[in-house]
């Protein structure tokens, strides 16, 4: 295989963002059929060609820039840093998502921080996905595709 089908990315999923499916959420009302809506986000490539999230993460840590330099920023304002850059410029949607009492959560940064607060790892699995350059392929999202139908855990065959 050639290094470009490897490693080039679409710089327009990159920054548009892909699908990830997490499967029926049993908290939504369910179609006539009995089945339930997926729980699915939007993301955006964290790095790469979204100059959006390479600017909000440099705007986070430019006050923080003698710390880094010299070892010393605590793990705990890394991670703060991080996050609010993933969310500030890589999360961007979701459908059916429910908090712990099942009402449907509006999409926006509180109910996002909130969610996150709550299911850390959900924020942990969803940030490793938007750092993974494989997602953003679309030879390899169409192979996945058109092997399965849809993906189930990057289905991007439907935008908003």
């Amino acid at each position: 295989m050639s290094l470009h089908k490897l490693f080039k990315t679409d710089t327009g999923l990159e920054k548009k963002g892909v699908w990830i499916d997490y499967g029926p959420n049993e908290d939504m009302p369910a179609d006539p059929d009995g089945k339930h809506p997926s729980t699915r986000f939007l993301i955006a490539r964290a790095g790469g060609s979204n100059n959006a999230y390479n600017q909000v993460l440099e705007k986070l840590a430019k006050p923080h820039k003698r710390m880094i330099q010299h070892g010393q920023l605590s793990n705990d304002l890394a991670k703060t840093i991080a996050r609010d850059a993933f969310l500030a410029a890589c999360l961007l949607g979701w459908e059916n998502v429910t908090n712990a009492a099942g009402e449907v959560l509006e999409f926006n940064k509180t109910n996002a921080t909130a969610l996150f607060d709550e299911l850390p790892d959900l924020y942990s699995d969803l940030s490793e996905q938007a750092a993974q350059a494989s997602i953003y392929r679309e030879e390899l999202r169409e192979a996945d595709l058109g092997n399965s139908g849809r993906s189930l855990s990057t289905d991007s065959s439907k935008d908003q």
